[in-house]
């Protein structure tokens, strides 16, 4: 898991995107995608994490995965997303589990992807895609597909074989995507990635060279004054 220094901006906005695992073998890939544009990001097991509890996020992924949200049992958060405070997007499954919490249904009817698609922006409107093409390749890897789509939410992005590639609502807050804008092969990820932190007003503040004084104020702070006990290997780990 990564750490975070657990401070904030001032007025309270965060300065963190919380990823959440739901087992896609990219979250980490997300994670460090996020960090490469200057924002920090932690991951966080989708059972554990709790927006009120973390004034430091300002904005939340929900990764991918090899589950469905057509069975019983399927991985899921612990709060509403329509309640949430801060910008969501949803990535493959975090796309499917956003639409169904938020009234959606999900399918799994053959119509899998697995692979390069081309995508389609429609009329632009969506804020993930400002400033791209009307349309461009994108990775797919995925199993069900979002088959409709609650009134406060709206289709950004199609494909020949999908009807709901991409969506939004209302407000510019709750995003998915079918496909992986973290992975090189799609086109215009990193700008995609760039448009939500920008949705998130993310301070591009983040350098891992200032990580090491983060972590020792963070330690001080919480120790607060206690002695501690440290153990290192003296392997090339520790280092």
């Amino acid at each position: 898991m990564s750490e975070t220094d657990g401070t904030s901006r001032d007025g309270g906005a965060g300065d963190t995107v919380a990823v959440l695992d739901f087992g896609g073998q990219y979250t980490h890939l997300i994670a460090r995608r996020i960090r490469n544009l200057g924002v920090f990001s932690r991951v966080f097991e989708p059972e554990d994490f709790v927006p009120e509890e973390h004034p430091e996020v300002c904005g939340i992924v929900f990764s991918g995965g090899p589950g469905s949200v057509t069975e019983e049992g399927f991985r899921t958060v612990r709060f509403a997303p329509l309640g949430c405070a801060v910008p969501i997007l949803g990535l493959c499954y975090g796309h499917q589990l956003l639409a169904r919490l938020c009234g959606g249904t999900v399918a799994t009817d053959g119509r899998r992807g697995y692979g390069l698609a081309e995508v389609s922006f429609g009329s632009g409107e969506g804020k993930l895609f400002r400033g791209l093409p009307s349309s461009c390749k994108v990775w797919m890897s995925h199993g069900d597909h979002v088959e409709t789509l609650p009134p406060r939410l709206t289709v950004t992005a199609t494909t020949p074989t999908l009807p709901v590639a991409g969506f939004q609502d209302g407000a510019g807050r709750l995003f998915g995507l079918q496909f992986h804008p973290e992975v090189t092969h799609t086109r215009h990820g990193r700008e995609m990635l760039d448009n939500f932190l920008a949705a998130c007003r993310a301070p591009r503040t983040w350098n891992p060279r200032g990580q090491r004084a983060r972590l020792v104020e963070r330690i001080r702070r919480e120790a607060g004054g206690r002695p501690l006990f440290l153990l290192i290997s003296g392997g090339a780990d520790s280092r």
